[in-house]
């Protein structure tokens, strides 16, 4: 996207030009014959359209874009993007794991084993509750697509969690008076 000054200029110029164009061709066609209108037309789309394959070959070899001309590789797992890109993780449930020869230990779960965040919060449900996992766990164990010994296990689990929150809020409750 053009957002450099010199680039919005180019913009600018550029729509004036065509405006100018439309107005001499209207005029033209208007103020002249028909014929005399028509060979004007063939003329300037014939230095339009050189003026555009110019502009593209240009940009060819200019290396157009915003990026920087350098190459970017991607490692196992990751994806190449060039460009203004923050924020982003890409990756198995938005994790970028770490190469096969290096332990990854970014997060509780791979120090367990290698997986994804979301077999492993399923695998061991009391941990993913302590991260968050909720709303997640929840609805994984109201689901007609769940197995019905997984579904039946979560929701144990999360009987039991909710259990423990409600004794937990009353045993606060009980001490603040």
């Amino acid at each position: 996207m053009a957002s450099s000054g010199a680039a919005r200029a180019w913009v600018w110029v550029t729509a004036g030009l065509a405006l100018l164009a439309a107005v001499g061709l209207a005029l033209v066609a208007v103020l002249a014959d028909l014929d005399t209108a028509g060979q004007a037309a063939s003329v300037v789309g014939s230095v339009v359209g050189l003026a555009a394959l110019l502009v593209s070959v240009v940009t060819l070899f200019r290396g157009g874009g915003s990026g920087s001309g350098r190459r970017v590789r991607a490692g196992r797992g990751a994806v190449a993007a060039g460009g203004n890109i923050t924020g982003s993780a890409l990756g198995v449930d938005g994790h970028v794991a770490a190469p096969e020869d290096q332990v990854d230990v970014d997060s509780w779960s791979h120090q367990l084993e290698r997986g994804t965040h979301r077999a492993l919060v399923v695998i061991h449900p009391g941990a993913g509750l302590l991260q968050g996992a909720d709303p997640y766990l929840r609805w994984l164990a109201g689901s007609k697509r769940s197995l019905p010994e997984v579904a039946t296990r979560l929701g144990t689990v999360l009987v039991e969690w909710d259990d423990a929150q409600r004794s937990a809020v009353s045993a606060g409750a009980s001490a603040a008076c």
